[in-house]
């Protein structure tokens, strides 16, 4: 009688089959004979030199080109050294979920980027038309900072009525904030609630902020030293790990994002209180910061960006009770404004952009023609999602946040959730394939370029 062995009996012998497929190949490089001057590098590159650089590229633009809005307030939460920790790994899982998301759709950051900075100046241009002869005087920075909810209204009201915009209680505290927006701060000048705009300085508030301009240049630096490595090796028709396209398409996102946050402040974490008051904030303020008009966030990458339109608009400790009115951010499309229109175009272009540069990987060398099809399937998706979704009805914020409930608005939202749901997918497929094929690069993608010489992070 013949007895089969049990799966999980066979699955180390798998494990074995699989170490023996695994190959290596060890680089041996000649020493000079003598003492020389110079002594060049050598002319081949290893695996780890691919990844490691990639991967630092990556990190770069994942990473170091966030610009969060300015976190909750610890005030007296959580005190000792166990608070401390629980604190810090809050703000780093905040990090790492932006991380994720730019991961998946870099482009939707170059979208809510331009849509920062269309905000700012626009926030800009109307301080310094009415009010130029303040001091110190406005800046970009101070838009960007008050659009951050960098300046609030504090208040010692231990209770807000439902439908009130008073700041939500931090019992430790002690007292509350409401976080206003530059249009808000606009507003409460004009009404002479505000003798003047909030008194800090440009140089304050970048003393606040948790990056310099050296730290900005040094990844730019590591991001255009991998656009020019990858251009060297196309120049010279020498093979491209899938890697390091697709951390060209990143390198080539952040470079945008970088220069469109180059004037905003990088991750302030303590806010400037621009009024005190003592129990609620009078009604005349409230009246005024109620009828203030925000400005919408094209929700364009629908549930990709509902999360950024949620923080956005309701950030915790802004004061929105749960049974208060939805803040301005939560209003229909409106085309004649041009912020949405240049925002929704560039977040499609940057979209197409982003896609057509892995569509240039259609005849690169794969593991196998499926892992070729799903890439050229995936690539295809993402590069067409956004003109696709542009020509679909255009939901609300409102929409999107479960407002609207009838047939045909559900629809919408179906549509763009099952598109999105597949963007989704498509991204994480071309991921395995990155990683699949960097197994099985040719021979000549190890072969090194001048690029090498070049200072930069391997």
């Amino acid at each position: 009688m013949v007895v089969s062995p049990k799966p999980a009996l066979l699955f180390p012998l798998l494990l074995i089959g699989a170490a023996r497929a695994y190959t290596t190949f060890t680089t041996k490089c000649e020493n000079p004979p003598s003492s020389f001057n110079y002594v060049s590098g050598p002319d081949t590159r290893g695996s780890l030199k691919i990844l490691w650089s990639s991967l630092f590229t990556i990190f770069a633009c994942t990473w170091t080109i966030q610009h969060p809005n300015v976190p909750e307030q610890r005030n007296s939460c959580l005190p000792g050294w166990r608070g401390d920790i629980r604190w810090g790994a809050k703000r780093v899982f905040e990090g790492l979920k932006l991380a994720l998301i730019t991961v998946i759709a870099p482009e939707a950051v170059v979208m809510i980027a331009c849509s920062d900075l269309l905000s700012a100046r626009l926030g800009l241009h109307e301080m310094k038309r009415q009010f130029a002869q303040d001091q110190p005087s406005w800046t970009l920075c101070h838009s960007h900072f008050a659009n951050m909810g960098g300046f609030v209204i504090r208040t010692t009201k231990l209770e807000s009525p439902a439908g009130s915009v008073a700041g939500s209680l931090n019992p430790s505290g002690g007292y509350s904030q409401y976080h206003l927006t530059a249009l808000n701060i606009l507003r409460l000048r004009q009404e002479g609630v505000l003798a003047g705009l909030p008194p800090i300085t440009e140089d304050e508030i970048y003393d606040r902020s948790k990056g310099d301009a050296f730290v900005k240049a040094v990844a730019v630096a590591q991001i255009l030293w991998s656009i020019v490595e990858i251009t060297t090796r196309v120049a010279r028709g020498l093979p491209i790990a899938l890697l390091e396209l697709t951390t060209v398409a990143f390198a080539a996102c952040a470079t945008i994002i970088y220069a469109l946050y180059w004037r905003k402040p990088k991750m302030p974490y303590t806010t400037v209180p621009v009024l005190d008051y003592q129990g609620e904030i009078p009604e005349p303020v409230l009246r005024i910061l109620r009828e203030a008009e925000g400005l919408l966030i094209p929700n364009v990458f629908s549930f990709l960006l509902c999360s950024f339109a949620r923080k956005r608009g309701n950030r915790k400790g802004n004061g929105l009770e749960p049974g208060s009115a939805i803040p301005p951010l939560a209003q229909e499309f409106d085309w004649s404004d041009s912020i949405t229109i240049i925002v929704v175009l560039v977040g499609a272009a940057a979209t197409v952009f982003f896609g057509a540069i892995h569509l240039t990987a259609w005849h690169f060398d794969f593991p196998s023609t499926a892992d070729q099809l799903a890439w050229r399937c995936a690539s295809i998706y993402v590069t067409s999602y956004a003109p696709v979704l542009l020509l679909l009805p255009m939901p609300s914020v409102a929409m999107s946040v479960g407002l609207l409930k009838s047939p045909g608005e559900r629809g919408i939202l179906v549509t763009y959730a099952i598109l999105s749901h597949f963007y989704i997918l498509a991204r994480l497929v071309m991921w395995v394939e990155i990683f699949r094929s960097f197994l099985y690069l040719p021979p000549g993608a190890f072969i090194e370029t001048w690029a090498s010489n070049i200072p930069h992070f391997a």
